[in-house]
């Protein structure tokens, strides 16, 4: 569909800028209110995909950087969130002295679990209002437009 066979606020209101921001506003305000308990000032919404990334297997500074595609260096900004908000800790890697790999505390895996709980809880939500079909789709849609942007390239240093 063409922008010029719509009105203005049709246009307005279909704004992929303005669907993106709204969205990721929205869920910005259900992790605040869902993380209410959490309570630690060094945690910040910005962690949760690179958190959840480290899981219960743990995950080097370097996969962190190129599966979110940013700079070694903005990974370790992050890491060091993580690691001084005591969910994650860093260990020199046995195989190669240059890598350090990360791992969840204790109070981080119990962290992990809860925002697994809090996760599903956020997926049950969207799939009661609009189905488990189509809430399936718009996820591969969304998979396939960072595609198309290139999202798994590698980072620009």
């Amino acid at each position: 569909m063409k922008q010029e066979d719509l009105n203005i606020e049709e246009i307005q209101k279909k704004n992929l800028f303005r669907i993106v921001y709204m969205l990721k506003r929205a869920l910005e305000d259900w992790g605040n209110e869902r993380l209410k308990d959490v309570a630690n000032p060094e945690f910040h919404l910005s962690y949760i995909p690179f958190f959840m990334h480290i899981g219960m297997q743990g995950a080097s500074n370097n996969a962190l950087a190129a599966k979110f595609n940013v700079t070694k260096q903005a990974a370790s900004r992050i890491v060091k969130g993580l690691v001084a908000s005591g969910l994650v800790r860093a260990e020199k890697s046995d195989k190669d002295a240059r890598l350090s790999m990360l791992y969840l505390t204790r109070e981080g895996e119990r962290f992990y679990r809860k925002m697994l709980r809090r996760s599903d809880e956020l997926n049950m939500m969207h799939i009661a209002k609009i189905g488990k079909d189509r809430y399936n789709e718009a996820i591969e849609v969304l998979l396939t437009l960072l595609e198309i942007h290139g999202a798994d390239k590698k980072p620009q240093l």
